[in-house]
């Protein structure tokens, strides 16, 4: 039989598990008991753990003392909510990126750009997200705000996870929402704040929207007030 590395079994229960969350297979809430997993995959639960603290890390899992690892509990309500509270942030945020940025922040957020586009091209969501992290994450650090970062380092773990659901239930897919942020890193370009601004709360509501469709297409309920 052949061996397969420790590392190479535990991304395999990882990327499964993730794969399982993001497509609904394994729903809010669910247990996953080490045990369970360990028999699943034929392995110790040694890889299982680790998979379970990456997939907490990622926002997709929360793990309790004594009580187990659940799959995070994500409602319609904290999507939207949170796609709100980042474009108000975000929104904040640019302005004074676009005052304070030198030529090598704004073509880091090109580098970002393109990660994404990448990752988009190979369907690779985990590595989608990272970029799509670090582009929005740059902005708020770039603001020169230490409250700010303060304030996008506390939801970071939340929106990991959020993201990966997210992009999943988004019907055009990554690519379309790689291209959400070529507008806004033009007018970041060109120095418009004015711009820059509203297509922050463009781009958050495109994407809120997208989700929003899918949720009402899936479930036939609608959403709206």
């Amino acid at each position: 039989m052949r061996t397969i590395r420790a590392d190479g079994l535990q991304e395999r229960i990882y990327s499964a598990l993730r794969s399982d969350i993001v497509t609904g297979k394994l729903v809010p809430g669910a247990r996953l008991r080490e045990l369970d997993l360990a028999a699943q995959f034929g392995t110790s639960q040694t890889p299982v753990r680790e998979a379970l603290r990456r997939l907490a890390q990622d926002g997709l899992v929360m793990t309790y003392p004594r009580r187990g690892s659940y799959v995070t509990k994500l409602s319609v309500g904290e999507i939207e909510d949170t796609y709100s509270l980042r474009a108000e942030l975000e929104s904040w945020a640019v302005r004074r990126f676009v005052a304070r940025a030198g030529a090598s922040d704004i073509e880091q957020l090109r580098r970002y750009l393109d990660g994404m586009r990448q990752a988009a091209a190979a369907n690779s969501p985990h590595a989608f997200v990272r970029s799509d992290i670090r582009f929005h994450h740059k902005i708020c650090t770039g603001s020169g705000s230490e409250l700010v970062t303060q304030l996008w380092s506390f939801l970071d773990g939340r929106v990991r996870g959020m993201m990966l659901v997210a992009n999943a239930l988004v019907e055009p897919g990554l690519s379309y929402v790689a291209e959400l942020h070529e507008p806004l890193l033009r007018a970041i370009e060109m120095r418009d704040a004015d711009g820059a601004v509203a297509l922050v709360h463009d781009h958050m509501h495109r994407v809120w929207d997208q989700i929003k469709d899918r949720i009402e297409a899936t479930t036939g309920n609608s959403l709206s007030a």
